[in-house]
């Protein structure tokens, strides 16, 4: 019953034992003394766990996936421990699976069989204690292989950064040598603007002022030239107002002249005409009283006539215009 797997390990152990001497050795030295506490964990374990938890466990840990980074382990690494990890777990659900069914039968079989399996499953013990063995050491291996792995991986991280250090120090050098103669070309092309903008301002400053100079010249000489052209425009206009006005003055003089002489003409005139009146009125008036005298009024014309004789009286002779004299002392100031 346990013949295949007994040569299975036998193999096994021959192989392991080429590969690790020393750890073989002291393998079957440790089977007798760790037997019955590996037997009360066993049985405890199968009490507590069953065996769809238990198939459910194996099929994860034979299933399992690791996530793929840029830095780690090395995969090749990760995938031989995760095969090895497998078939170590085959081997002992092999070596698990008689005591399991060794222990059920313990359970429902007589009192007659018991000592009879029990020896069984003494001797599935011994050899699940060897296969346990064979798999600590296989396990310690594992662990001593991850843990090469591990320290190269670390190793080679350490490398890694310190080279990416190294280049990042260089790039960093390499960039604030390049600032620096940017900055050093940025000075340099500042001065020569500078530079050329304070010889460019010079030159401009210099021509303005030149240019200011000439403007200021020709503005001079045009005004020079304005006003002497004004004041003898002036000057002409000054002599042709003085002509027009002796002009104007000579003809009101002769004019006033004329006026006066025909003022005078008139005057003569208005006195011949009011002494011709005045003669013509006292004639009338002397015809009046002539007349009165020949032909009586009537009461009332006596009356009218008395009214206008002390209207008359109290007005005075009433010539039609005032005498030449003041006729004359009248025209006089208007002149």
């Amino acid at each position: 019953m346990h013949s295949p797997d007994m040569s299975g390990s036998d193999s096994e152990q021959a192989a392991y034992t080429a590969v690790q001497p020393d750890r073989e050795v002291k393998a079957p030295e440790r089977v007798g003394g760790r037997e019955k506490e590996d037997r009360s964990s066993r049985r405890f374990s199968s009490r507590v766990i069953g065996s769809s938890e238990r198939d459910r466990m194996l099929k994860e840990a034979r299933n399992i996936q690791f996530p793929i980074g840029l830095r780690g382990y090395e995969r090749s690494a990760v995938d031989r421990y995760v095969e090895r990890v497998n078939r170590l777990l085959a081997e002992l659900e092999m070596s698990s699976s008689p005591e399991s069914a060794v222990r059920h039968a313990l359970d429902e079989v007589s009192e007659e069989t018991r000592d009879i399996l029990q020896r069984a499953h003494e001797t599935a013990d011994e050899i699940t204690a060897r296969s346990r063995a064979k798999a600590d050491d296989r396990l310690q291996q594992a662990e001593a292989e991850a843990k090469e792995v591990r320290e190269a991986a670390q190793r080679d991280a350490s490398e890694t950064r310190d080279a990416a250090q190294h280049e990042a120090h260089e790039l960093r050098e390499l960039a604030t040598g390049e600032v620096q103669n940017l900055r050093d070309i940025a000075q340099r092309e500042a001065q020569e603007f500078r530079e050329t903008a304070k010889r460019e301002s010079a030159e401009l400053r210099d021509t303005t002022a030149q240019e200011m100079a000439e403007m200021r010249e020709t503005a001079v000489r045009e005004t020079q030239q304005l006003r002497a052209s004004v004041q003898r425009e002036v000057d002409e206009l000054r002599g042709s107002a003085r002509r027009e006005a002796d002009e104007l003055l000579e003809n009101a003089e002769t004019h006033a002249r004329e006026l006066a002489r025909s003022a005078e003409a008139i005057w003569r005139e208005r006195r011949r005409l009011i002494e011709d009146m005045r003669t013509v009125g006292e004639q009338l008036v002397a015809i009046g009283e002539v007349e009165g005298k020949r032909f009586p009024r009537p009461a009332e014309d006596a009356l009218l006539g008395a009214e206008l004789g002390r209207e008359q009286t109290a007005t005075g002779a009433s010539p039609p215009a005032p005498e030449p004299e003041t006729a004359t002392t009248q025209l006089e100031p208007n002149l």
